[in-house]
């Protein structure tokens, strides 16, 4: 039944030793939560004016972060040397670097939508923690709630004990958007998926 299939794959994700580092699948939709955010009255005029029918989600437009981390697509992370982090979301084909510590953001980088992020392991390695700036993707959201270019994005990693679930916590710090930062946690599971590749439709 699903509780022995259920158990088999937990003991294959501790058994394959892999941590952090495979792909992982959304576990459901509807176990995604973010906290209540409360926006300041500039953010909520130009979310208001935000015109949906010609929203980035119906023409297809590749988005930034955080938003493309938010949907139900697996991904996989990877180390590929000492100093990198790749993180590969089967979302628009999505490839992020993580640059690990000590890593600075460059002097003079042009921002960009998915801006410029540096990671830490913590916990022994069953944490990774990701800070990413020098960002220009203008929206929090798929309903039009802005961002500025001062925001801030904090990621969280966190492995299960048993190697099977990994927690991902994201914090957005805007001042000029949100009164307090925003979360969204989701929760995700090593079910042995592959990364696919991305088909999008645009909507007439």
């Amino acid at each position: 039944g699903r509780s022995q299939w259920r158990n088999q794959e937990i003991s294959t994700a501790a058994a394959e030793n892999r941590g952090l580092f495979r792909v992982w699948s959304t576990a459901r939709m509807g176990q995604a939560r973010g906290n209540r955010i409360i926006l300041t009255p500039s953010a909520l005029a130009a979310r208001e004016s935000f015109d949906q029918s010609r929203s980035f989600v119906v023409t297809c437009e590749p988005q930034g972060m955080p938003t493309v981390m938010n949907w139900v697509y697996p991904f996989e992370l990877s180390q590929p040397d000492a100093s990198t982090v790749i993180l590969r979301s089967e979302y628009f084909d999505l490839l992020r670097t993580i640059h690990l510590s000590p890593a600075t953001v460059p002097v003079g980088l042009a921002p960009s939508r998915l801006g410029f992020s540096t990671g830490r392991f913590e916990d022994e390695g069953r944490s990774l923690v990701v800070e990413t700036t020098a960002l220009n993707w203008p929206y929090y959201d798929t309903i039009g709630t802005p961002l500025s270019p001062d925001v801030k994005i904090t990621e969280r990693f966190t492995l299960s004990d048993d190697q099977s679930a990994l927690t991902y916590r994201q914090t957005v710090t805007d001042p000029a958007t949100f009164t307090e930062p925003a979360v969204h946690e989701s929760q995700h599971l090593a079910l042995g998926e592959s990364i696919e590749r991305f088909v999008c439709a645009p909507e007439l």
